[in-house]
């Protein structure tokens, strides 16, 4: 993977241990975290000690299966076994399991926003964040993430080809809001990071 601009580039099985490596000074300076690396090379693992993750699994509503069902599996999956990852999704994966020994899935209340605040409040208590797509769960919101945010690009095809598509507006302003969120954007290619740098150049 590469690292342009706080972007990355690259497989996903590589890509979260890379850009623990980069950012490690950062997130211990902000969290008094430590870190525990083993082994050297390729083969390091980076242990980020009792890290609380949220990922935000808007895409489980949106499909079953598919290929950003997959890249969140080997994510999760590959974790250090000393993070914390949570799931808020209203609704949880069926085929690809996501795996992890302190994985936790939160579901979304049937009337959440009605209890908006607490979920809110829950979502503040997290190190880190990064969403499966564009778009939050109810009642979340950009507003109440108050951690780093990592965000994966997977492409700009509806923003290339929007006449072609119905219904694209609320997508593209959901993509442009994440990306100018995001304090790490993760790149699944060349062409979607040389995309991104023509539409967010800044």
């Amino acid at each position: 993977p590469l690292l342009h601009k706080n972007i990355w580039i690259g497989r996903p099985r590589s890509i979260f241990r890379n850009w623990l490596r980069n950012w490690q000074p950062a997130i211990c300076s902000k969290f008094h975290s430590t870190f525990a690396v083993r082994g050297a090379g390729l083969a390091s693992k980076f242990a980020l000690l009792g890290m609380k993750i949220l990922y935000d699994g808007y895409i489980y509503r949106l499909q079953k299966t598919g290929g950003i069902n997959r890249y969140f599996q080997e994510i999760i999956s590959r974790l250090p076994g000393e993070c914390r990852p949570t799931v808020y999704t209203s609704t949880k994966p069926a085929f690809q399991t996501l795996e992890h020994k302190n994985l936790r899935f939160v579901p979304k209340p049937p009337m959440a926003r009605w209890l908006a605040r607490p979920i809110r409040w829950l979502a503040g208590k997290f190190d880190l964040f990064h969403p499966t797509y564009y778009h939050l769960t109810e009642p979340l919101d950009w507003s109440v993430i108050r951690g780093p945010v990592v965000l994966t690009v997977y492409d700009f095809v509806f923003s290339k080809y929007a006449d072609r598509y119905s219904r694209t507006e609320k997508l593209l302003v959901a993509q442009r809001e994440a990306i100018q969120r995001a304090d790490v954007l993760l790149c699944i290619s060349n062409s979607t990071e040389a995309d991104l740098l023509e539409r967010f150049p800044e």
